[in-house]
């Protein structure tokens, strides 16, 4: 029946392999725009099977579609939840990276200079100089970040929730 091969083009979601889906997408090097699009996919997917209509008949014959329905929204959540994850994976990391960076030069910052102790002070010194010149760089690591964790909020709150 024509009714039937609707569900058709929804296929891929239980199909196919998120894992491998995903590292085939990973291994493209998305932009964090493509990434967005893929997650919007999925959320297009979700919103698509919801405006569905839980029954259909043919001729005689009712089908209750609802629970296939709910079914398919509940696979495109998982393949956004499970891309999701990996981008979350990916933005604490580069945040860690960043954070990490920050403590050493902090610490480096915090090194006690006794009076007349050149050495000291001369690294203190250097430490200032490097993080003059590292202020663009951290300012440009964070943008990504910042970007990354804000498509994380737009469309997996729940992530969000649980950090």
């Amino acid at each position: 029946n024509e009714y039937l091969t609707t569900f058709s083009s929804y296929e891929w979601c239980w199909k196919g392999d998120i894992q491998k889906a995903y590292k085939e997408f990973e291994a493209e090097g998305p932009s964090l725009d493509e990434f967005e699009a893929k997650l919007k996919s999925f959320t297009a997917i979700e919103k698509q099977v919801e405006q569905m209509k839980g029954q259909h008949q043919i001729s005689a014959l009712m089908l209750q579609t609802a629970s296939l329905a709910n079914s398919l929204k509940d696979l495109a959540e998982t393949w956004k939840a499970a891309f999701a994850k990996q981008l979350h994976k990916d933005a604490w990391a580069k945040l860690e990276s960043v954070s990490e960076m920050i403590k050493e030069t902090r610490k480096k910052l915090l090194r006690e200079v006794a009076q007349g102790d050149m050495d000291s002070l001369a690294d203190v010194m250097a430490t200032l100089r490097a993080v003059y010149v590292k202020e663009s760089e951290i300012d440009l690591d964070m943008v990504p970040i910042e970007h990354m964790y804000r498509i994380l909020g737009e469309h997996l709150p729940n992530i969000m929730d649980a950090e």
